[in-house]
Order: structure tokens, then C-alpha cells, then sequence
């Protein structure tokens, strides 16, 4: 392989991993920021949520067991909209 392609895939993934300890400081900052869990639980998702450009998710909690999981929070973006929409 060329050197120039080895170099081109380097800084490739270079760039997706500086996106991704970019996103993991965000999500420090939220958790830093406060001390209600909810607060803290939204924030994370709308961090990732922006982070994988999808338009919605779930957070569930896993109880130390292993066992069982409880809901955490979830969020949505309202669908975008232009112009006049038939009723």
C-alpha cells in the first residue's frame, strides 16, 4: 500500500478518535455538572444523540446484578418541519 494511502487512513482514524475523546469530555463536563441524576442522564443523551446524528434514544440502567435493568431516560427530536403541513 502507499504511503500516502497508510498516512490518508492514519489521520482518518486519528480524527474519529479525537471525536470520540471529544464527545467523552462532554459527557465528563455533564456528569460534573450537577448531581440530579435525570439532568445528568439528559444531557448524556443529547450528547450522544447529536454524536451519532440519530433522532432518538433510550438510556436503561443495569442494577449491579447484572439482572435487571431499569429505564432511565429517553428523548426525541420533533420532526423538522417546512412550511404548511396538511391536517
Amino acid at each position: 500500500m502507499p504511503a500516502f494511502m497508510k498516512t490518508c487512513r492514519s489521520a482518518i482514524r486519528l480524527s474519529h478518535r479525537n471525536e470520540e475523546l471529544a464527545l467523552l469530555n462532554q459527557i465528563e463536563t455533564a456528569l460534573a455538572s450537577s448531581l440530579e441524576l435525570d439532568e445528568i442522564m439528559n444531557k448524556t443523551l443529547a450528547l450522544l444523540m447529536a454524536h451519532f446524528k440519530v433522532e432518538a434514544g433510550e438510556i436503561f440502567l443495569l442494577e449491579e446484578d447484572a439482572q435487571t435493568s431499569g429505564w432511565c431516560c429517553t428523548a426525541a427530536k420533533p420532526p423538522k418541519l417546512s412550511g404548511p403541513q396538511p391536517l
